[in-house]
């Protein structure tokens, strides 16, 4: 990786969270998802618009149905069939390969997690807040041997391939 890129790519450590590979009852993807929730809780709308009733929200990490897209929205549903427009900016697209598959996938259960670009809290503000039963894609490269760090992949914006301690 150039210089310039490891300088963009922003490293996270989770602090006070439990992480788990799976949880029964936890808010789970449809199947063959086509957007993936990229934003920590995403609020479900009755209509295209803000400014109507909030029918649902999901989490971040959770796969989604597309059903309409009109303008800057896109209607989704749920695993759970809750329906609601949300804007094109909080989901990401799936692009054919599956976000967090089975057995490299992490769940937050604590009621949230600080994100934070690198080990030493002291330096920086958290730069994400992740909520309970938020999905994070462990990625391959993850350290095997250190039971306290993973790397996870971050749908936020440009950013990827981020450190979390647990």
């Amino acid at each position: 990786m150039s210089r310039l890129k490891s300088r963009v790519a922003l490293r996270f450590v989770l602090l006070g969270t439990t992480l788990a590979g799976s949880l029964a009852g936890a808010q789970q993807s449809v199947p063959n998802a086509e957007f993936v929730v990229s934003r920590p809780v995403v609020n479900m709308y009755k209509s295209a618009s803000a400014d109507t009733e909030v029918t649902s929200q999901v989490l971040y990490g959770t796969g989604v149905k597309s059903l309409e897209k009109q303008g800057d929205w896109i209607r989704i549903e749920t695993a759970d069939d809750y329906t609601g427009w949300v804007e094109a900016g909080d989901v990401r697209a799936q692009g054919g390969s599956a976000y967090a598959p089975e057995g490299h996938s992490v769940r937050v259960t604590a009621l949230s997690a600080n994100a934070y670009r690198e080990a030493d809290v002291t330096e920086h503000a958290p730069v994400l807040r992740l909520p309970w039963e938020a999905i994070l894609e462990v990625a391959s490269d993850s350290p095997k041997d250190d039971a306290r760090w993973l790397r996870f992949g971050w749908w936020m914006g440009k950013l990827h391939g981020c450190s979390a301690a647990m």
